[in-house]
């Protein structure tokens, strides 16, 4: 997942730098994107079918 990272934070970039708001916004993201691995559904939704909540 360090790649997809990397479209919003590059190299040059110091972790430091980077707000919370900003790394909400990448793990939003990253959650709900479709993924081959998950025949094509998001990691969210894959998530919330499996998970047992109350």
């Amino acid at each position: 997942l360090n790649r997809y990272v990397r479209r919003f934070i590059p190299k040059e970039r110091k972790i430091e730098t980077v707000s919370a708001k900003e790394l909400d916004q990448i793990n939003h993201w990253i959650n709900a994107r479709p993924m081959k691995t998950l025949n094509w559904q998001s990691p969210r939704k894959v998530f919330q079918q499996f998970a047992v909540f109350g």
